[in-house]
C-alpha cells in the first residue's frame, strides 16, 4: 500500500489508486456487515442461507472458503447463479457429504444413535444447518475483520 501523497500519486499511481479502491471496498463492507451477519443468523433453511451466501458474495464478502470449489462445498462456477444441488454439506457426526435437495428431505429426521456425544433426538437437518451457517457467518466476521484492518492501516498510513 502506498501512501496518497504528491511523489506517490505522481510515480506510483496505479498502487495509489488501487490502495483508495480497496479502501473504499472495505468501507462497504462494514457498513454492509450487520445487515449480512443478521441475514445469516434469521435465516431459518438452507435455501434461506443459500440467499444469504448469494447476498454476501454479491456485496463483497469473498474468499476460498465461501467461493466456488469444483470439489468442494459449493461446486459452481459462480456463487451468484448457484443452485441448491450444487451446495454440498455434511462430513460432520458421521452423516455422509450431499447436496441440499437431500438433506430437505431429512429435515424431520432425527439424528439417532451415534458415537459422537450428539443427542439422538437432534435433527440431521439441524446439524446441517448449523454448519451451514458457522461456515458462513465466520468467514464473513473474518472478511470484516480484514477489511477493518485495512481501513485502520490506510487511515494511520
Amino acid at each position: 500500500m502506498k501512501r496518497d501523497n504528491l511523489f506517490n500519486r505522481i510515480f506510483f499511481r496505479k498502487e495509489v489508486l488501487a490502495s483508495k479502491k480497496e479502501y473504499e471496498k472495505s468501507k462497504k463492507l462494514v457498513e454492509e456487515a450487520n445487515s449480512v451477519l443478521q441475514y445469516i443468523r434469521d435465516a431459518e433453511s438452507l435455501e434461506g442461507l443459500l440467499r444469504a451466501h448469494k447476498t454476501a458474495w454479491a456485496i463483497g464478502f469473498r474468499n476460498s472458503n465461501i467461493g466456488p470449489d469444483k470439489y468442494g462445498k459449493f461446486r459452481t462456477d459462480d456463487i451468484l447463479n448457484m443452485k441448491p444441488s450444487e451446495v454440498y454439506l455434511g462430513n460432520i457426526a458421521g452423516l455422509w457429504t450431499l447436496s441440499i435437495p437431500f438433506w430437505e428431505s431429512k429435515k424431520y429426521t432425527p439424528i439417532g444413535e451415534n458415537g459422537f456425544g450428539i443427542d439422538h433426538n437432534i435433527r440431521i437437518y439441524d446439524l446441517i444447518m448449523s454448519q451451514y451457517r458457522l461456515l458462513l457467518y465466520s468467514n464473513v466476521k473474518s472478511i470484516l475483520t480484514d477489511a477493518k484492518n485495512y481501513i485502520n492501516d490506510y487511515d494511520n498510513m
